[in-house]
């Protein structure tokens, strides 16, 4: 497996070297699925979340539990609000009573709602709310109360059917460590997500990786307390970065008192170790760091205390029907990645090289996922400095601004490219011996689809 990750490396390397020019040609023409999009919704992120739903069958399975009922969703650090669009368009065109509530920062990525379509009647379905302190930060204590209460007294204390999560940040410089730095957001997320889920409900948050103990043991909680759960790499998730979306099928119980109060105590470590940084208001941006951010080799040449485990990481290791599937899984992705990355590199430096069919891929999806086809996606002149992606008012931005979406753009993002020499000279010889992972380096990538 060392083998494999260290030949995934390398590519990204290629890749980083390719001009920008070059870059974006091949972008926009390695990934069959590239043109997919947004359908008629204000963000891309809503198709993904069809994609996920005709995978996953949430919404037909929330008909079933609510026939004579309200359907009653949580959408977390989710902003501009593409899976809550989503949601609140398909439950619409199923006759299906919605409530919604979210959570996310305010600032550039905040909910976009006033942008959605009026039909679907946002105002009276989706209650967006800040937290105690109107900031959206899921990091603090009295905003996870605060929204915790908001949702049972909303509920009626019944709990929601399902909760989505889409957290992500900014890691320039650090890329190939996005898994850790992500951490406390997936924390925040999970905690949420049992405090306000109905017994048998279902869970769903993105991840970028399954490389570290934390991250298993964070799995582990759930693997305990869902029916099922699954790794699912979507096709409008592109195959050469390190995003998939772990789901959790029906709930097998409320969690009791000392759970939560755990989580809580493990999210409460992390912000005492943020000294000063716990105070400063995190960033709603994909462009820009959050305060305090820094590579993981320098916090291990500081010798910085971090939160490594959550659980006995020897009770987990012992889950054979857990750690067997996770390992195979990202053996597989990793593999998957690194031929993504290699079909990108063939793409950049052969333009006469056969293009896929993305017009009739986009419409084939299109149609299974049941969403409407809107005209032929538009595509920017090879060479021109413009990526593919959109903001929300569906402009094409300089790289500078696009990179939301972009796994290889040098301004951030899911596994983008390495930022200058210094960087990527950094990253080759990162060490081996880190003592925050596991002796190995072969819990790679999960694969698209797994059930445990």
């Amino acid at each position: 497996m060392k083998e494999i990750v260290n030949q995934l490396y390398e590519t990204k390397v290629k890749v980083h070297d390719l001009t920008p020019q070059a870059l974006h040609y091949a972008r926009s023409r390695a990934n069959p699925y590239e043109l997919v999009g947004r359908s008629i919704f204000v963000n891309r992120s809503a198709v993904k979340m069809a994609n996920l739903d005709a995978l996953c069958q949430f919404l037909d399975r929330a008909r079933e539990r609510c026939a004579n009922g309200e359907f009653r969703f949580v959408d977390l650090c989710s902003g501009p609000g593409g899976f809550t669009e989503y949601i609140l368009w398909r439950t619409k065109q199923m006759g299906l009573q919605a409530k919604g509530w979210g959570m996310t920062l305010k600032g550039e990525q905040d909910f976009a709602l006033e942008k959605m379509d009026p039909a679907i009647d946002v105002p009276n379905r989706f209650q967006p709310f800040y937290g105690a302190d109107q900031t959206g930060d899921v990091y603090r204590t009295a905003n996870i109360k605060a929204f915790v209460d908001l949702v049972e007294a909303g509920s009626q204390t019944e709990g929601v059917d399902l909760v989505t999560c889409d957290g992500g940040f900014n890691v320039t410089g650090d890329e190939w460590n996005q898994e850790d730095h992500s951490r406390q957001i997936l924390l925040c997320q999970v905690l949420i997500g049992l405090s306000v889920l109905r017994e048998h409900g279902d869970f769903l948050f993105k991840v970028f990786d399954l490389y570290t103990p934390f991250m298993v043991e964070l799995v582990y909680i759930l693997y305990r307390m869902f029916e099922k759960i699954a790794i699912v790499k979507p096709f409008t998730s592109r195959p050469a970065n390190s995003e998939r979306y772990i789901v959790c099928r029906s709930l097998r119980a409320k969690p009791n008192a000392q759970v939560l109060q755990h989580l809580f105590g493990v999210n409460d470590k992390f912000n005492e170790l943020k000294g000063d940084d716990a105070a400063k208001p995190i960033i709603s941006s994909h462009a820009t760091q959050q305060p305090g951010f820094l590579p993981r080799e320098e916090k291990i040449k500081n010798g910085l205390t971090e939160v490594v485990h959550i659980v006995d990481p020897e009770i987990v290791m012992k889950e054979k029907g857990l750690i067997g599937p996770i390992k195979s899984q990202n053996m597989r992705l990793t593999m998957w990645q690194k031929e993504a990355l290699e079909e990108l590199y063939k793409y950049a430096n052969d333009k006469a090289r056969p293009e896929y069919d993305q017009e009739g891929i986009r419409r084939r999806c299109l149609q299974e996922w049941k969403l409407p086809i809107p005209q032929a996606s538009r595509r920017p002149p090879p060479d021109t400095p413009y990526g593919r992606d959109r903001n929300n008012d569906g402009r094409y931005q300089s790289s500078a601004h696009n990179n939301r979406f972009s796994p290889y753009s040098r301004n951030g993002g899911n596994d983008r490219g390495r930022n200058g020499d210094g960087d990527r000279n950094r990253d080759r010889d990162r060490r081996q011996d880190d003592p925050y992972r596991h002796g190995h380096r072969d819990h790679g990538q999960a694969q698209a689809h797994r059930r445990y």
